[in-house]
């Protein structure tokens, strides 16, 4: 009975695991992990590694003072566009010989008829003229009646080194006139400055006489627009 019982126990009884197979096991489970990117804390918790933060930190730095370079660069004055020139506008007040077409459309009918009386009262022929107020009875039209009544020629011929020299030679005058925008001048009045050169059929130059130019002349006209009385 006692060897039956014997029996079942030795042939019954499950048989144990191979000590050299549990080993291996055992070692498979004790392989060592991939650490974590960060070391724990003491509590066990995975923390970042202090190298790493300070890398961090550091890159993001460097960024935003990159950024902040760029756009205090494109703020600065040598950075910023020019801006368009701007072109003055052109003064419709000059005029040589008979009022220049292209500001015709600028200037006024009285200040076309004031250059044209300049021009012609400034255009002289020493030669043929007994002396200037030879050229602004030559103006004449341009005036109300009674103005043009009180010009009047003096019997005495002209003097002067420049307007001898120009008689001698055959030379004419060349004026050269323009609005006076400086002079203060009423509603109805305009004033003109007329300087002038010499044309001598020689080619020859003719001296100016100290004190002749500039002639500022100044025109009142009436609701007409004829010249009622001028000075110079």
């Amino acid at each position: 009975m006692c060897g039956r019982q014997l029996g079942q126990l030795s042939t019954g009884a499950p048989a144990l695991p191979d000590q050299r197979t549990r080993s291996r096991r055992h070692s498979a489970h004790l392989r060592p992990r991939p650490g974590p990117l960060s070391d724990p804390d003491p509590d066990g918790h995975p923390t970042m590694n202090r190298t790493r933060i300070l890398t961090y930190i550091a890159i993001t730095a460097v960024a935003v003072l990159v950024g902040v370079g760029v756009a205090l660069a494109f703020t600065q004055p040598w950075n910023r566009e020019a801006p368009a020139p701007t072109t003055a506008p052109t003064s419709a007040a000059t005029s040589t010989g008979a009022p220049d077409d292209s500001v015709a459309d600028d200037i006024s009918d009285r200040q076309q008829i004031a250059l044209e009386a300049a021009r012609i009262m400034t255009t002289w022929t020493p030669d043929e003229d007994l002396n200037r107020t030879a050229a602004e009875l030559r103006a004449r039209t341009l005036m109300t009646k009674e103005r043009a009544a009180a010009v009047i020629a003096p019997e005495r011929p002209a003097t002067g080194v420049e307007w001898l020299e120009a008689a001698e030679r055959g030379a004419t005058s060349v004026p050269n006139v323009e609005l006076n925008y400086a002079t203060e001048s009423s509603e109805t009045g305009v004033s003109v400055t007329a300087t002038w050169t010499w044309n001598a059929p020689d080619g020859s130059d003719i001296p100016e006489e100290p004190g002749t130019q500039p002639r500022r002349y100044y025109f009142e006209f009436t609701e007409e627009n004829k010249i009622h009385d001028y000075s110079y």
